[in-house]
C-alpha cells in the first residue's frame, strides 16, 4: 500500500501539485513507463542533506566505502511507512548483510520533528535520518510513500519500489551489490596492495642479506691474501 506525499509549505506543495497533474495526464495517455520512480540502471541524483544530529549526509560519500545505500522515503502521517519501518527495524539486525549497506531514512512530510520522532522510535544502530529538500523530492519523483530506492556503490539505481518491501528482499539485494572498500581512483584492492607490500619488504630483506653475505666473503678473501 502507499500514501500520497503531502508537504507543508506553499512553494513545494504547488510544485508537487504540478507533478501530480503531470502524472495524471501521463496515465490518461497510457504512458505508465514514465511513472517509474528513479529508473533502475539510471544514475541516482546526488544530494547533500543536513542531519538533525549536526552533520551533512552526502549520497556519494555514503557510497565511497563500497556499500550500497538504502534510501527509505517516508512520512510520519503514513501508516504504511510506519509498518515498513517497524518491520525493517525488527528484522534488519538479523540480516547477515546488514553491515554491508548504509540505511538512510529520508522524511518527506516537511515536518522534520514529526518525521524524526518516528525515526527515533524505531531506529537501528548505524541508521541515518534527514529531512528531504524540495530538490530531492523532485529529483526522485516522490509521489507516494513509502518509496525505497537502493543505490549501488557505482551510483546507479539498482532497485526502486513504491509501497512496502520485504526486509529479506532488501537484505538479499544488499549482499548482491556490496563491493567493499577500494583504493582511491579505482585502484587495486587493499589485499592485493598488502601482498605487494609484503613482497617488496621480503625482497629488500633478501637483498640486504645477500649484500651482507658478500661483504663477509670479501673480508675473508683479503685476510687469506695477507697470510
Amino acid at each position: 500500500m502507499r500514501v500520497s506525499v503531502r508537504r507543508r509549505g506553499s512553494s513545494l506543495s504547488r510544485r508537487l501539485g504540478l507533478i501530480t497533474l503531470a502524472v495524471a495526464v501521463l496515465l490518461a495517455l497510457g504512458a505508465s513507463s514514465a511513472l517509474a520512480q528513479p529508473k533502475v540502471g539510471a544514475k541516482a541524483p546526488d544530494f547533500t542533506l543536513v542531519s538533525p544530529y549536526g552533520y551533512n549526509l552526502t549520497l556519494s560519500e555514503l557510497l565511497s566505502e563500497g556499500k550500497p545505500a538504502i534510501l527509505v522515503f517516508f512520512a510520519h502521517y503514513c501508516p504504511h511507512c510506519r509498518a515498513e519501518i517497524t518491520q525493517l527495524s525488527g528484522e534488519w539486525p538479523y540480516c547477515p548483510n546488514s553491515d554491508k549497506a548504509t540505511v538512510l531514512l529520508v522524511g518527506v512530510s516537511g515536518d522534520e520533528q514529526a518525521d524524526r520522532a518516528l525515526f527515533e522510535e524505531y531506529r537501528v544502530d548505524g541508521w541515518e535520518f534527514a529531512e528531504a529538500t524540495q530538490q530531492v523530492a523532485v529529483d526522485y519523483r516522490l509521489m507516494y510513500v513509502p518509496t525505497i530506492v537502493i543505490v549501488g556503490p557505482d551510483g546507479q539505481v539498482k532497485f526502486a519500489k513504491v509501497g512496502e518491501t520485504r526486509p529479506n528482499q532488501l537484505c538479499e539485494l544488499v549482499g548482491r551489490y556490496y563491493v567493499g572498500p577500494s583504493t582511491e581512483g579505482g585502484g587495486l584492492p587493499a589485499w592485493v596492495l598488502a601482498l605487494v607490500a609484503l613482497a617488496v619488504v621480503g625482497g629488500a630483506l633478501a637483498l640486504l642479506k645477500l649484500r651482507s653475505s658478500g661483504s663477509k666473503k670479501g673480508r675473508g678473501s683479503k685476510r687469506s691474501k695477507r697470510k
